[in-house]
């Protein structure tokens, strides 16, 4: 027996694991996503690169590319590749209008029999940031509070700066 309990073949596989050897393997992989700065404004909209190659021993037609923002599907491509090529894909993706956000990216191939799945799928974090801060903002209270803390406050200070003169009331 091998490892893992199954029986040797006649002519037993190298080392203490018998295998079925797949000749021919689907295997379409992402390799990188990028996004062109850090933060990203709010509301505006930018071009996402993504690298993805096929890596298996066959060439693929019709996979699908998805594009997720916090796993919502925001985009999908249909994608075809020849053994060992490497495709750049670009998306032209707004960034939601918000105030100051945390998110994900996430790219995702589906191709009909893939054998690693593990690759299929690739995210960056990134950062959506409003229009600077201006005026006066209202930390903590009981009223209508700008920011709850200045914890938060210094958040939006590092990733969305300051435009203008800024009054900070505590």
């Amino acid at each position: 027996l091998d490892t893992d309990g199954e029986a040797r073949d006649s002519l037993p596989d190298v080392g203490a694991d018998e295998y079925v050897y797949q000749s021919s393997i689907i295997d379409l992989a992402v390799e990188a996503v990028e996004v062109p700065v850090m933060p990203l404004l709010a509301g505006s909209s930018y071009q996402i690169l993504t690298t993805i190659c096929n890596v298996g021993q066959q060439s693929v037609s019709n996979a699908e590319a998805i594009l997720l923002y916090n796993e919502v599907p925001t985009d999908s491509q249909s994608i075809s590749l020849g053994v060992g090529v490497q495709f750049e894909l670009i998306w032209n993706w707004s960034a939601p209008l918000t105030d100051l956000s945390y998110g994900l990216l996430r790219v995702q191939l589906n191709a009909l029999s893939d054998s690693v799945p593990a690759n299929n799928s690739l995210s960056t974090s990134l950062v959506v940031a409003g229009a600077p801060l201006a005026n006066s903002v209202v930390v903590g209270g009981t009223g209508a509070a700008d920011f709850t803390s200045l914890t938060e406050l210094s958040e939006h200070l590092k990733w969305r700066g300051v435009g203008t003169s800024l009054s900070v009331l505590l």
